[in-house]
């Protein structure tokens, strides 16, 4: 498309360029001002290089009519730092790492009108709104318990972090 567009415009250039030289024609053997033909026609050209580029920069929005429909085409890849590449490395290996444990249902008790607790291996007694931590090896795991009802626990995932060693004499928590 934007040789088509610069062909086109290169087109419009020439033929502007040689309605001029007709009629510039007897002035020059009149004036012998060659120059100022010559920089008559350049600045047509440079007016003309920016028509084309605008031409070029409007076509960018368009759709290219040979795709698929529905096809959209991959957006440009972003060029990374190192500094970034070495972030996303890292991110990824902790990616890696995560295997969100399961949480063992123990038991629902009722605490209260309407009101229930769960008790889950590793964590304990457990109730609604209530955000739960769990580390396993070097990861720590969060959920948030949205609600216990007799039927059971909706749990929703939160987090998982590596697990940093707490330092002496600072609070963490």
């Amino acid at each position: 498309m934007k040789h088509l567009a610069s062909m086109l415009a290169l087109l419009q250039v020439a033929g502007i360029v040689l309605a001029q030289e007709e009629e510039i024609a007897p002035d020059i053997a009149a004036t012998n001002s060659v120059n100022d033909v010559a920089v008559t026609n350049m600045t047509e050209v440079l007016e003309a290089t920016n028509r084309i580029e605008e031409a070029d920069s409007e076509l960018l929005g368009l759709r290219d009519p040979f795709w698929p429909v529905g096809y959209e085409p991959a957006p440009p890849e972003v060029e990374l730092t190192e500094e970034e590449v070495e972030q996303v490395k890292i991110e990824e290996e902790i990616e890696k790492k995560i295997h969100w444990p399961a949480l063992h249902l123990k038991g629902i008790t009722s605490a209260g009108k309407g009101r229930y607790m769960a008790i889950i291996a590793g964590i304990g007694l457990v109730e609604s709104d209530q955000t739960v931590r769990l580390r396993r090896g070097d990861m720590l795991y969060s959920w948030l318990i949205e609600k216990v009802t007799t039927k059971g626990v909706m749990i929703t995932r939160l987090e998982a972090r590596p697990y940093q060693l707490p330092t002496i004499g600072v609070r963490t928590q």
